[in-house]
């Protein structure tokens, strides 16, 4: 095979590619055996007629098609890998000369990766503090362990006020016509939890068992029913009853019953053990986040304009998507926000960049470093994971079976690899000087 390179522009290169008289003769063999095989011809057993008739039968484009197929699909996978080139998007194809017994030759216009200057990248030099953990958190996140496990149980008053749960019965109309969610028995809020509207909420301030109120609430125009957004309603609301949180006391029967041990000293030292744990992690993504910044601002990339563009749709897809779960739909958004689609894009594009350049970077990295994802890691991430899932991890299971999809992961966990090979071989001067500070005698 002979392959012959063109840079066309900055971003794209012409292949032409030669491939040998004696490889087209076996695709045609090839694809003369497949269609042979596949029909039936009188006279002649499946398979064994001459190519001559099968060509009648099937006619000489089909075959000369199935034999070009054949041999693109092995030689430009060839031809690629013998120029060096790693493309992006669709290949633009131009066949020159196809036939019969003669050398084929075809023309591949290309968009391709752009090569990466890397700067420094090992032994960056980065402050990331890691606070250690305080008493105040420990008793905050004892608290909040209490408070989860808290019981409802009838308050002491017959009024209600902030902090306390009441049951109530509403109802609930616009412009005098009750609306779809509108209304509901023995429904339990907290009030002063942040779950309800503020109007709803000062409404039942001072409320009495049995009593039955009028309130007036006027919902935000980015309220999740589009329908409701930015009317007004009226609401008849009766108080059933009124109750109050009863905290566990923090004792060895919690520790207990939180499976932490035998007494509330083990507890409080596995909540201090768990909090450090996840100060550890966070500190660590941090640390990798400024290493990873300061490298990719330390290259020197010419991002390709389709692969920004590319990434900026799914940046924009991810955008639409957290909207959704706001209750708001893009069209919403640009309305409140006074701009338009176009407005969105050039707004997001700089972080489209800017996630392209940290990916070439970091492949950069795992070339230069020959970091490599292995089999055995793709499927342990398949499975943690599917773990996650629960009964749904059967579903991510059958997603992965996808070669393209494994793939993909691969890339990913290499990336992750690379970043983490760029956090282990930093110097974080914070957490050095707090480290030599820990172990200075005093005076």
């Amino acid at each position: 095979m002979r392959v012959a390179l063109e840079q066309l522009d900055r971003h794209r290169v012409r292949l032409e590619v030669e491939v040998d008289k004696a490889e087209v003769s076996r695709a045609w063999e090839e694809s003369y055996r497949k269609f042979a095989g596949r029909v039936h011809i009188p006279g002649f057993r499946r398979g064994r007629a001459p190519m001559g008739l099968v060509e009648r039968y099937v006619g000489a484009h089909a075959l000369r098609k199935e034999a070009l197929e054949i041999l693109l699909d092995r030689n430009y996978p060839r031809a690629l890998a013998h120029a060096q080139v790693e493309p992006i998007g669709r290949p633009e194809l131009e066949i020159v000369r196809h036939e019969r017994d003669e050398p084929l030759v075809f023309k591949v216009t290309v968009e391709v990766k752009p090569g990466v200057k890397l700067g420094a990248y090992r032994g960056v030099e980065v402050d990331v503090p890691r606070p250690p953990v305080t008493e105040e958190e420990v008793q905050a996140e004892l608290q909040a362990l209490r408070e989860r496990l808290a019981e409802l149980v009838p308050a002491d008053t017959d009024t209600v006020s902030g902090g306390q749960v009441a049951v109530i019965d509403y109802r609930g109309t616009v412009g005098g016509e009750p609306f779809e969610g509108g209304a509901a028995k023995g429904q339990t809020v907290e009030v002063g939890g942040g779950g309800l509207l503020d109007d709803f909420e000062r409404g039942l301030l001072g409320a009495r068992v049995n009593e039955t109120r009028t309130v007036t609430v006027r919902f935000p125009e980015s309220y999740a029913n589009p329908d409701l957004a930015a009317k007004e309603a009226e609401f008849e609301v009766t108080v059933r009853e009124i109750k109050a949180r009863r905290l566990p006391d923090l004792d060895d029967e919690l520790a207990r019953r939180l499976g932490a041990g035998e007494t509330v000293g083990e507890l409080i030292s596995t909540v201090r053990q768990g909090l450090e744990a996840l100060r550890h992690q966070e500190a660590r993504q941090a640390l990798r986040d400024a290493v990873v910044r300061q490298v990719v601002d330390a290259a020197q990339v010419d991002l390709p304009p389709s692969m920004v563009d590319r990434r900026l749709d799914r940046v924009v897809q991810d955008f639409t998507e957290q909207l959704a779960r706001r209750g708001l739909t893009l069209e919403q958004y640009l309305q409140q926000a006074g701009i338009d689609q176009d407005r969105l894009r050039a707004d997001l594009r700089p972080r489209a960049e800017r996630e392209v350049k940290e990916e070439l970077v970091l492949e950069a990295v795992a070339r230069v470093e020959g970091i490599s994802v292995t089999e055995q890691e793709v499927e342990t991430r398949i499975q943690q994971t599917a773990g996650a899932y629960g009964r749904g991890g059967d579903r991510i299971r059958t997603l992965f079976r996808d070669p393209a999809n494994r793939e993909g992961l691969a890339h990913a966990i290499r990336l992750e690899k690379a970043a983490s090979f760029l956090a282990d071989h930093a110097r974080n001067r914070a957490a050095a000087q707090a480290e030599a500070a820990a172990t200075e005698p005093e005076p």
